[in-house]
Formats: C-alpha cells, structure tokens, sequence
C-alpha cells in the first residue's frame, strides 16, 4: 500500500495509530495524567466512538474504555 485509504474501515486493525482517533484519545491520556479526569472522560469517549467499532474491542482500546468510565 503506498499511501492510506480514504476510511480508516479499510485498514488493518495494526494500523490503528494512523487515524485521528487514536491521537485523540490519547489527549484522553495526557489530561488524565495532568489530573482532569472528567475532562480526560469525555475525550476517551469521543475518541472510541470515532474509531472503527471493530477496533473498539482490541486490547490496545481497553485502556481508552477504562478512561472513559472515569467521571461515572
């Protein structure tokens, strides 16, 4: 493949750090780290819903999915 598809659908579920959803949440981790965990909810869940839902059950979304139950 010599450049990405239009819908992050079409990749690979190894290729999740090429889309904008992985960058986003892991803004979920860094305001987290910086103690605004309501904040840092919010932004995990936005992110897990941007990306594919196949990927939503993989390993690596585990901890964005913990990080979006810190305001519940």
């Amino acid at each position: 493949m010599t450049q990405l598809p239009d819908s992050s659908d079409e990749l690979p579920a190894s290729a999740y750090w090429y889309v904008p959803s992985f960058f986003h949440g892991q803004r979920a981790f860094v305001l987290h780290a910086l103690g605004d965990d309501k904040h840092a909810a919010r932004v995990a869940r936005e992110a897990i819903a941007a990306m594919p839902a196949a990927w939503r059950e993989a390993e690596w979304a585990g901890r964005r999915a913990r990080l979006a139950l810190l305001d519940m």
